[in-house]
């Protein structure tokens, strides 16, 4: 597999974990529920999913950097 090919997988599985967050954030009650429910379910820790919802939103224009 090229290692592009590679870094596409995961910036596809990055922001599909990402929008899990978003959807979830309303139903656990808070951000960090969200986080710490699908952390272990997309193999991370809490604090590499918190790092990717927060550069998502930087992204976004939804935070400030």
């Amino acid at each position: 597999m090229a290692p592009w090919h590679d870094q596409a997988i995961f910036l596809e599985v990055r922001e599909r974990f990402v929008r899990l967050v978003q959807d979830r954030t309303a139903e656990r009650g808070s951000q960090w529920a969200a986080i710490e429910a699908i952390a272990p379910k997309a193999g991370c820790t809490t604090e590499t999913l918190r790092r990717w919802v927060s550069r998502a939103e930087r992204d976004a224009g939804q935070r400030l950097a």
